[in-house]
C-alpha cells in the first residue's frame, strides 16, 4: 500500500527506517552493558518520522548514547524491528545478554516488545516502569487535583501532602526501602497518613478517596516493576527513571546546533550524531 501510495517502480526501493551508532558508542556499550534507558521524541525532522533514542549509564553516572533510530511510526512492528532485530545485528549477544536492567515510560507497544527481546536478546534484564512516569505524570492524569479541596486557603498544604506521598512512594524504587518488608511497613504508615484526622480535616474525604483510588490502581499495580527490594541483587547503579534519558534527549535536540520538524532526515542525523 506504501510502495503504491508513493508510486514506486518496481526497482526503487521504499525507505522504511535506519538505525545508526558510532564505533565510540558501540565501544562505550561494551564497557558499560548494565542499564538500557528507552523512549521516543517527537520534531527532530521533515517527515513527522519519530525518533527512537537508547542510552545507557557508566560507572560515573555519565549518559552515553546506544541507539538512535528514524522509524516510520510508533506502532507495535516498529518497536519489534528495533529489540528483536537491530539490537542483535549492531551488537553481539554477549554484551547484550550483560544488560540488567531496561527502564521505559508506560507506552504499551513499548514495553511488550521489549519483553518479547529479553526472551531471545535481553536474556538477563528485567525490565522497570519509570518512576517518574507512574508518580508525576500519574498524579497529573489520576490524581485529585487542587480543585477538589473544599477551601483554597488549604492550596498550599495540599502541595504539601502531594510532595509527602509523591516521595513517600519514590522512597519505595530507592535503597532506603531495602527489603520488601520494610516496603510492606511503609506501605501501612502511608495509608494512616493518608487518613491522618489533618489531612481529613483540611483537604477533605473526596480528596482522601481520590488518592487511595490513584495509589490502588495506578502505582501499586506497577509495584513489581519499580521496589527496589526486587532488582537489589543487579549492578544497575539505583537507576528507576527516564529522567536521565530525557535530559540526553534534550541535549541531543536542543544543542548548540538543534534539530527541529524543519531539518531533512541526513541533515538531522548529522547534527544528531554530532551532538550525541
Amino acid at each position: 500500500d506504501h510502495r503504491k501510495s508513493q508510486r514506486l517502480n518496481h526497482d526503487q526501493n521504499l525507505f522504511m527506517a535506519i538505525a545508526w551508532i558510532t564505533k565510540k558508542e558501540k565501544r562505550y556499550f561494551s564497557m558499560f552493558p548494565e542499564v538500557l534507558f528507552v523512549d521516543c521524541v517527537e520534531d527532530t525532522n521533515n517527515e513527522e518520522r519519530p525518533l527512537c533514542t537508547i542510552t545507557g549509564r557508566d560507572a560515573h553516572g555519565k549518559m552515553f548514547s546506544i541507539l538512535r533510530a528514524f522509524l516510520p511510526n510508533i506502532r507495535s512492528w516498529s518497536f519489534r524491528w528495533i529489540f528483536t532485530y537491530v539490537l542483535p545485528n549492531i551488537y553481539s549477544l554477549d554484551v547484550l545478554q550483560k544488560v540488567k536492567l531496561v527502564i521505559s515510560d508506560g507506552d504499551q507497544k513499548e514495553y511488550e516488545n521489549i519483553d518479547v527481546s529479553m526472551e531471545h536478546v535481553l536474556k538477563n534484564a528485567i525490565r522497570v516502569r519509570c518512576g517518574w512516569h507512574i508518580v508525576d505524570r500519574g498524579w497529573v492524569n489520576q490524581g485529585p487535583k487542587s480543585t477538589h479541596i473544599p477551601n483554597e486557603e488549604f492550596a498550599p498544604y495540599y502541595k504539601e501532602v502531594k510532595f509527602n506521598i509523591q516521595n513517600w512512594i519514590y522512597s519505595w524504587m530507592k535503597p532506603v526501602c531495602y527489603t520488601y518488608d520494610e516496603f510492606i511497613i511503609s506501605k501501612a504508615l502511608l495509608h494512616e497518613y493518608i487518613r491522618s484526622p489533618l489531612i481529613l480535616e483540611r483537604l477533605g474525604e473526596n480528596f482522601v478517596l481520590r488518592v487511595e483510588y490513584w495509589l490502588r490502581n495506578h502505582v501499586l499495580v506497577h509495584q513489581e516493576k519499580f521496589l527496589f527490594c526486587k532488582r537489589k541483587h543487579i549492578r544497575h547503579f539505583d537507576e528507576y527513571t527516564n529522567s536521565k534519558h530525557e535530559g540526553t534527549n534534550l541535549g541531543l535536540k536542543y544543542n548548540a546546533a538543534p534539530v527541529g520538524p524543519s531539518h531533512r532526515l541526513d541533515s538531522s542525523t548529522a547534527i544528531l550524531t554530532s551532538n550525541a
